[in-house]
């Protein structure tokens, strides 16, 4: 067929998934800053732990509980600003130099340079119609050991593609036969355009295999950093351990 031959008057964006922050209810969120502030601001505005405010873990182990299948309690979850954060920090505790990490191909590059600079070798596996080609997946472990895969399974970076519950299940079993990390970023858990929400690979991993990544930035805004990591409570005390070189502590009073 013919390309068309009119260009659009406007620009069609083809980035990643972000709100508009023109609807955010700015004042809503100001006068939260200062009752917050004024109820709790000499404990909120000296040194805390490095995991995360106690009442905002506790928060998301019960949402994910009751929205994502998640049997999680508040010790293994660790608060990050965003999740790019959430997946430089378990890079740095997982990935040793030369390890080899799998990733979706194509897929989300800043995850891929995350890995890179823990010291990983990236390696891709390709994508299809029923998302990560976990054939392949099998093919490349024939030949190479791994220490983890990085996937999206629910909205698949970018071809937005979901991972067949076939696929999910032959997923969890190579992981657990073969012994390598799967980390699942589930960076917009609350979008869905067709179908009813799918929980995410976590909610069915029985042996601490997955690690997973969440982020409230994009229910909220980019500006308000706010991820999470759910995993093993043994890798979020060295996840934690990690982030106090880096950044010491969150933003105690957004959390």
């Amino acid at each position: 067929p013919e390309l068309p031959t009119t260009v659009p008057a406007f620009p069609i964006l083809m980035s990643g998934t972000r709100p508009d922050v023109r609807l955010l209810p700015a004042d809503s969120i100001g006068r939260a800053y200062r009752r917050v502030l004024q109820t709790y601001g000499p404990r909120l505005l000296t040194y805390s732990g490095p995991a995360g405010h106690p009442r905002l873990r506790r928060g998301l182990a019960e949402m994910l509980s009751a929205t994502r299948g998640l049997a999680v309690d508040p010790e293994t979850i660790l608060i990050t600003r965003g999740s790019q954060m959430a997946l430089a920090l378990t890079a740095r505790a997982l990935v040793r130099p030369g390890d080899v990490v799998a990733v979706e191909h194509p897929g989300y590059r800043p995850a891929w340079e995350a890995f890179r600079l823990a010291g990983a070798r990236i390696m891709p596996v390709p994508v299809d119609s029923e998302g990560l080609d976990v054939e392949a997946l099998r093919r490349l472990l024939a030949k190479q050991r791994l220490r983890a895969l990085y996937v999206t399974p629910h909205h698949q970076f970018p071809t937005t593609v979901t991972l067949t519950p076939v696929r999910r299940a032959e997923l969890l079993r190579l992981a657990e036969q073969e012994r390598f990390a799967v980390i699942e970023d589930d960076y917009d858990h609350e979008f869905h355009y067709g179908g009813p929400p799918v929980l995410p690979l976590a909610s069915a991993d029985t042996t601490g295999t997955v690690i997973y990544v969440g982020t409230l930035s994009k229910v909220i805004a980019p500006g308000l950093r706010l991820g999470f990591v759910v995993a093993p409570a043994d890798l979020i005390a060295s996840l934690a351990a990690y982030r106090t070189f880096l950044d010491l502590e969150g933003d105690a009073a957004l959390e």
